[in-house]
């Protein structure tokens, strides 16, 4: 049996209760749901939080506030769900689900922490088939002990959905309603919330430094201007970043806590980050991403490194990093 067809089956003719919480697991879970809904017999959504992108994908979102796990699952077949990462709304749903019966799904959109995302409390809670991106990914999984059987390679359904994306606003339109110089190229910086989970101390840096560093590369090429526009984390501590522009004057960067993060990559002279799901989002849609990965401790494991062949430009000084942003604009300034 291929894959679609597997993933048909699992909700065919079922009443489908959909939960996540963060916003790649939502768009994993809502592109799956929409490749297959006419299948289905119904489906209801839920999430503890809310992102302008939902009315992308056709589906009312609910607050899971407004009935206990219990009362969500009584009327439904099968639970799909995300895998935030260190939210908990999945698993206890998972765990609910267990205890009643209904049968469990969950998709991992990353290679990050597969295992840990199934961990609450000392406990290991596990949903009957868990969806891998790939083989990689799998492997990963299987090498933090959780349990082949369940573990199926389905990718992205997320990526499939931006196969078609377009944008619906100009760059020109784009760079005007936010205050910009459309003469201006721009790149867009993409961070994890390093800080907000302590891991500076693992990879050797923090969102503040990449930033720094993108704007050392500017002073590199003084004689290109361009703007920077920061993509915020759904899960950054945003005073972070308001606090850095305050304080270095820097009318050439902004910081968006929204916006159609599609829509930046397309019109971007390349994407700038390191370990985020929108790193590979962005190629999908044929932007050009730059990775500066001086900054990574040595020896530690790049979250990436098995998607980085022929996907990014992986730079490793200050010198190519700075060569690339030089490269970015001279093309696009061509074409």
């Amino acid at each position: 049996m291929t894959m679609s067809k597997k993933m048909k089956r699992w909700i065919e003719n079922r009443r489908v209760l959909a939960a996540f919480s963060d916003p790649a697991g939502a768009k994993a879970v809502l592109a799956y749901l929409n490749l297959y809904r006419v299948f289905s017999k119904s489906i209801t959504v839920i999430s503890d939080r809310e992102y302008s992108f939902y009315q992308d994908f056709g589906f009312g979102v609910l607050p899971e506030k407004r009935l206990s796990f219990a009362d969500w699952l009584s009327d439904c077949d099968v639970l799909i769900t995300g895998t935030s990462y260190p939210a908990r709304l999945e698993l206890g749903l998972i765990d609910e689900a267990i205890k009643v019966g209904v049968p469990t799904i969950s998709l991992v959109d990353h290679w990050i922490n597969i295992a840990a995302r199934y961990e609450m409390q000392g406990r290991r809670i596990l949903p009957d088939v868990i969806g891998l991106v790939d083989a990689h990914a799998k492997r990963l999984a299987e090498s933090e002990r959780l349990p082949t059987d369940r573990l199926h390679i389905i990718g992205n359904p997320h990526h499939e959905y931006l196969n078609s994306w377009k944008p619906t606003i100009s760059k020109n339109n784009l760079l005007s309603s936010l205050g910009l110089d459309i003469k201006k190229p721009f790149f867009l910086y993409v961070p994890e919330p390093i800080s907000r989970f302590g891991l500076k101390v693992k990879y050797g840096f923090d969102e503040i430094d990449g930033l720094n560093l993108l704007r050392q590369a500017r002073r590199e090429v003084a004689d290109m201007e361009f703007s920077i526009i920061v993509k915020a984390h759904p899960n950054q501590d945003h005073q972070l970043f308001i606090d850095n522009l305050a304080e270095n004057n820097d009318p050439d960067t902004i910081y968006l806590t929204d916006g159609d993060i599609n829509t930046l990559c397309v019109h971007a002279q390349a994407v700038i980050g390191f370990f985020s799901n929108a790193l590979i989002e962005a190629t999908i849609l044929g932007a050009t991403v730059i990775r500066p990965l001086m900054l990574l401790l040595k020896n530690t494991l790049d979250p990436l490194l098995s998607q980085s062949e022929n996907k990014f430009i992986d730079t490793f000084s200050i010198n190519e990093f700075a060569d690339a942003i030089r490269t970015q604009i001279l093309i696009n300034s061509i074409l």
